[in-house]
């Protein structure tokens, strides 16, 4: 027997969830980041 089949499904799919929404998360604060590094950058320019 597996021991993964030991966890009720419950777990698995909270973990599931969480990984899933620290990816979304991850990927959201690199998408800002590359966003906000041009502003910055113009923001020099400008200065």
């Amino acid at each position: 027997m597996p021991t993964g089949a030991s966890r009720p499904p419950v777990v698995e799919a909270s973990i599931a969830k969480h990984l899933i929404s620290g990816e979304l998360l991850n990927r959201a604060f690199w998408v800002q980041l590359r966003a906000l590094i041009p502003w910055g950058q113009r923001q020099l320019t400008v200065t």
